[in-house]
């Protein structure tokens, strides 16, 4: 059975070769570039899945009916199989379930091509964060766990990646993946900024503990329950990170992700990135693009990114997944 991993431990993980997800995969040295695949997927924990029907005098929640989550999990799983991991290498997961032995499920279903890392939110809640990592392309070379707030019980987790596809010693990559607290009033707006103002520093102390450059490609993601312009994100646009999303040549930044129990619908689920250079307002140059989008899209392609459809019901929120191109001048 696969074995599922904490983000506070050590470093285990390895692998060989190159994902290829475009195609043939390149040979070491053949070109300057490697496309790196990311995308991240809120799965809609069935501890807050609501439902229509009452339990005394709150609704009733779809973790109560094993008749109700059970049919949704396996069609998460093959909708993770068929939509999400054949255009992605490394994927964020949020509210994923810790109850029933799910997560660990999930690890086994999907080993041995993917490895699960995962971090727990805090204060005994269900769910928390797992970052799936395909072993044939990485080395995990470090990851850590971050504690972002005692209100909201939120966590963030990075993982220090080496990639294997890139000659010599390969290509350090850091991926860190975060869901922040719903905006339920300004209280909520005020600890969201200061879940990503933590999460800012947590990942920057991770960097230096791992003994990486500020150049070194950088992946952020999550469900930020805010837009990418949001003063929530302040933080990260000041350390020099981009929003895939309006990096996009053929986007603007402005799509639908989710549908929240407002009904609202709304993109909060995001992917920043970072590349050579580091921040320009931290102490670095300005970014000179080792890391740039080559594709960004919300799953599944074909139901576009500008509105939210009725029949997609698996989870609120639709994955996001970009294609970045990092340049070989930024490996190690």
């Amino acid at each position: 059975a696969a074995r599922l991993r904490s983000a506070s431990g050590g470093s285990e993980a390895a692998g060989r070769g190159v994902s290829g997800r475009d195609g043939a995969a390149p040979g070491r040295g053949a070109t300057a570039t490697r496309p790196l695949s990311v995308a991240t997927f809120n799965l809609l924990c069935p501890s807050y899945k609501r439902l229509d029907v009452r339990v005394g005098v709150r609704r009733a929640r779809e973790a109560m009916f094993a008749e109700l989550w059970e049919p949704r999990w396996r069609r998460l799983v093959s909708f993770l199989r068929s939509e999400v991991l054949p255009a992605a290498d490394v994927v964020g997961l949020q509210e994923l379930w810790f109850e029933r032995g799910v997560a660990e499920r999930l690890a086994d279903e999907l080993a041995p091509e993917f490895e699960l890392f995962t971090a727990r939110r805090t204060g005994g809640k269900d769910d928390g964060l797992g970052i799936l990592v395909r072993r044939s392309r990485f080395d995990v070379a470090g990851r850590c766990e971050m504690q972002l707030c005692r209100q909201g019980n939120r966590v963030g987790m990075a993982l220090h990646l080496v990639d294997r596809s890139f000659e010599g010693d390969g290509m350090d990559v850091v991926v860190c993946n975060t869901h922040l607290s719903f905006p339920h009033s300004t209280v909520d707006r005020a600890n969201q900024c200061r879940q990503v103002e933590r999460l800012t520093t947590a990942l920057e102390d991770f960097c230096a503990a791992e003994s990486l450059a500020p150049s070194t490609p950088t992946v952020v993601l999550g469900d930020f329950n805010a837009d990418a312009s949001d003063e929530v994100c302040r933080p990260l646009r000041e350390r020099g990170f981009r929003a895939a999303a309006a990096e996009w040549p053929r986007g603007g930044g402005a799509f639908v992700s989710h549908r929240n129990h407002r009904g609202e619908a709304l993109g909060v689920d995001h992917i920043f990135v970072r590349g050579w250079g580091g921040a320009g307002g931290a102490g670095g140059g300005a970014d000179d693009g080792a890391v740039s989008v080559a594709d960004w899209t919300v799953l599944p392609r074909e139901l576009g990114v500008d509105t939210w459809h009725e029949h997609f019901s698996i989870s609120d929120h639709r994955p996001v997944a970009a294609r970045l191109e990092i340049r070989s001048s930024a490996a190690r």
